[in-house]
C-alpha cells in the first residue's frame, strides 16, 4: 500500500500530525511520501493507494492556498487527464483520509467539519473512497500569531484558554499524537481488509 501525505501548516500543528502519520505508515512497513503543499513536484495522486491530506482550519475552511491547490489539481485531473467521471465511480484500491487541526474556540469540532468536507470532495469526485477523517485540536501559537487579524498576544492567549475545547495551549500534545498514530494504524488495517 503506497501512501502519500500532503499537508500545509503555518504554526506547525498540522505538520506534527502529518509527520506522525508519515512515521506510522513507515513503521508499519509501507512506502510513504511526505510533501508540504506547494513543495511537491508533479505528484500523481493516482500513483498512490492512500492519500492523507491535512490542513489547519481557518474560519471553518482550509486556508485559501490549500483550496487553490485542491481546485487546481481537480481541474488538472478533470480537464487534462479526464479522470472525473459522471457519478464518481469508486476506484479499486484508492483511498483518501483528511486530517486537520483546529482551535474550535466558538463551536468546537463543528468548526472543523466544513474544512474536512471541502477537502474530501476533491478526492470523492475522482473516485477515491473516503475514510474517517482525523481532526485534532491545535493550540494557537501566540508567538506566531501576535498581530494577525489585528489581535493582540493577550487575545490569542484567551482563545487558547477560554474556548469550547477548554485549555488547548500546547496542543497537539503527546496524547494527541498517540491518538493519531493509533488511528493511522486502524486506517491501514481497514484498507488491508478492503484490498
Amino acid at each position: 500500500m503506497k501512501t502519500l501525505v500532503l499537508y500545509w501548516s503555518y504554526t506547525g500543528n498540522t505538520e506534527a500530525i502529518a509527520k506522525t502519520i508519515y512515521n506510522t505508515v513507515k513503521e508499519e512497513g509501507y512506502p510513504c511520501d511526505l510533501f508540504k503543499i506547494g513543495s511537491e513536484s508533479d505528484v500523481d495522486w493516482f500513483d498512490y493507494n492512500l492519500i492523507s491530506v491535512g490542513s489547519p482550519v481557518y474560519e471553518w475552511l482550509p486556508p485559501k492556498n490549500v483550496m487553490k491547490y485542491l481546485q487546481d489539481r481537480y481541474h488538472y485531473y478533470r480537464d487534462e487527464k479526464g479522470s472525473v467521471k459522471p457519478c464518481s465511480p469508486k476506484l479499486k484500491g484508492k483511498f483518501a483520509v483528511v486530517f486537520c487541526t483546529y482551535g474550535g474556540p466558538h463551536t468546537g469540532i463543528h468548526e472543523a467539519i466544513p474544512a474536512i468536507k471541502y477537502i474530501e470532495q476533491s478526492f470523492e469526485h475522482l473516485g477515491f473512497s473516503i475514510l474517517e477523517p482525523i481532526a485534532v485540536v491545535g493550540g494557537f501559537k501566540v508567538e506566531k500569531l501576535d498581530g494577525r487579524l489585528g489581535w493582540t498576544k493577550e487575545l490569542w492567549e484567551k482563545m487558547n484558554k477560554l474556548g469550547k475545547e477548554g485549555d488547548i495551549t500546547g496542543r497537539p500534545n503527546e496524547n494527541d499524537l498517540n491518538d493519531v498514530k493509533n488511528k493511522t494504524i486502524g486506517i491501514i488495517n481497514t484498507i488491508k481488509g478492503l484490498m
